[in-house]
């Protein structure tokens, strides 16, 4: 209920105003409502503001990463790191900044020092493994074997240490043992989530049978915004490969997979006069309903 969470948030404020703490809080809220224009202009605003602790930094930083403010991230992951010097996330979100800004040696040589600090950081594991094409002459194979029989009793690390070896012994032409770590992660991989295909195909049958022939041919009164550009499709049918051929044009930006539309879309169909609801039918019918041009 972020709408709650804004609302709750305003009165601390109100009682302690310009208190950074809860300024950052209120710029997970209004993320959370789906503004994220407002979400970053406050951002901006405590930007010049380093926060005293390392966890404060490190979420302050982690919340800029969410907006997709990755440099201006990496000042507050840094200042966590040297407030607390010994804490290995710390250098792994450093290394998630430069990643995500192209600089692959400094991430790897933050990955490098998490490692010093914890050998058995599975994700920093996975995330060195993938920044570059491992080599028969250099590759972390050895030290990937090492950490794998250490997490026999731990099967979140496992499953990552896994894929980190598959990873790397593929780059490297061992194909069939890449193929059985793979094998060996995903299978612990799908232990861990819940999920029932079945529950998909109920989606898709109530937004077909809600939004039928005669649903589509009404005239109905939208947004007129000419900046969006919607990329529509099944997954792993190469809406991602459109919208990456789309972004190099000097005129569009990606924005990701963003889930604004989502939240605005659950939150209208929660307006529409009815008793709460869950069932993904009763939530398709809804949408029929909503303000559109809200």
């Amino acid at each position: 209920k972020p709408d709650i969470g804004v609302r709750a948030i305003d009165r601390a404020l109100s009682l302690s105003p310009g208190k950074p703490e809860w300024l950052l809080q209120r710029i997970e809220c209004i993320s959370a409502v789906g503004d994220k224009s407002a979400a970053m202009a406050l951002a901006q605003q405590l930007l010049p503001n380093p926060f005293d602790s390392a966890s404060m930094s490190s979420q302050f930083g982690y919340v800029l990463t969410k907006l997709g403010m990755f440099e201006e991230a990496l000042p507050h992951f840094q200042r966590a790191c040297e407030l607390q010097p010994d804490n290995s996330q710390h250098f792994y979100n450093v290394a998630t900044v430069h990643r995500s800004v192209g600089d692959f040696a400094r991430a790897t040589e933050a990955l490098n020092t998490c490692l010093q600090l914890n050998p058995d950081s599975a994700d920093t594991l996975l995330m060195r493994a993938g920044l570059r094409k491992q080599t028969r002459e250099s590759n972390n194979v050895a030290e990937l074997e090492a950490a794998y029989a250490r997490s026999k009793d731990h099967p979140p690390n496992r499953l990552r240490v896994c894929y980190a070896l598959a990873k790397e012994l593929d780059d490297i032409g061992e194909f069939n043992r890449a193929f059985a770590y793979l094998s060996e992660g995903s299978e612990l991989r799908r232990q861990q989530i819940q999920y029932d295909p079945a529950d998909d195909l109920e989606t898709m049958a109530a937004i077909q049978s809600s939004f039928g022939a005669d649903q589509l041919r009404q005239s109905v009164d939208g947004h007129v915004n000419a900046e969006p550009i919607f990329v529509i499709g099944m997954p792993r049918s190469g809406t991602t490969l459109v919208e990456r051929v789309l972004s190099h044009h000097s005129v569009v930006q990606s924005s990701g997979d963003i889930v604004a539309f989502s939240v605005e879309l659950l939150k209208h169909c929660h307006q529409v006069t009815g008793p709460p609801t869950v069932s993904a039918m009763e939530l398709a019918k809804r949408a029929r309903s909503v303000d559109f041009e809200a």
